[in-house]
């Protein structure tokens, strides 16, 4: 019932019903309005230590990533490719529509001003690394981390950073989750009543 919580992958798409509450950031970017607040903060202690951030993506309606997909498939198709190879090149990178975290407007893309594209150098910018260190500390998680490609479904994102909160966030950073898997230990803790942060143990994962 937390949306901080809201799990959104290719398993467990969004209802096209949900409509998040959304604000718009000091740049005009939507987000949803849990992160603004954080987000913007992080976003300003960045610069202070002097890694300029930029919101790339934040909030996208159905018909942008609808577009986003077509745009994709039509650049594989008119390399050779035929639409079953080409889906299966774009699910690898980006999510289909109803499936994007970006829908829930908690999930966020962030470059630096020096670097914007969003490839495998991303990953070795300053920015990128300064985010990597602190981004728990505000509540963010890296949402597509390396080695959870089976579970996530989604290849590794040096950029994509999804809100959960700063308990959740220094939990998965401390013990290399992922948000399925964090959610697992959450799901049978619950069964047992309330959520321990303290008492969450990674070997319960599978």
């Amino acid at each position: 019932e937390d949306v901080k919580y809201l799990l959104v992958n290719d398993r467990q798409p969004l209802p096209e019903s949900y409509e998040p509450d959304l604000v718009a950031t000091r740049n005009g970017q939507l987000v949803h309005k849990e992160i603004k607040a954080p987000l913007e903060e992080m976003i300003r202690d960045a610069k202070k230590e002097g890694f300029e951030l930029i919101i790339c993506s934040a909030y996208r309606d159905y018909e942008k990533q609808a577009k986003l997909v077509e745009e994709s498939l039509n650049r594989y198709m008119s390399e050779g490719c035929d639409f079953e190879e080409a889906y299966w090149k774009v699910k690898h990178y980006l999510a289909m529509v109803g499936n994007t975290e970006h829908h829930t407007g908690l999930a966020v893309d962030l470059v630096g001003i020096t670097y914007q594209t969003l490839d495998e150098g991303q990953a070795n910018t300053p920015e990128s690394k300064w985010l990597n260190e602190h981004a728990h500390e505000y509540g963010f998680i890296l949402r597509y981390p390396k080695d959870k490609e089976a579970i996530t479904g989604i290849m590794y994102e040096s950029w994509h950073f999804r809100y959960v909160g700063e308990p959740a966030a220094a939990f998965i950073k401390e013990h290399q989750l992922c948000l399925e898997e964090f959610l697992d230990l959450v799901s049978r803790q619950e069964k047992e009543g309330t959520v321990n942060f303290e008492l969450l143990s990674e070997d319960w994962i599978d």
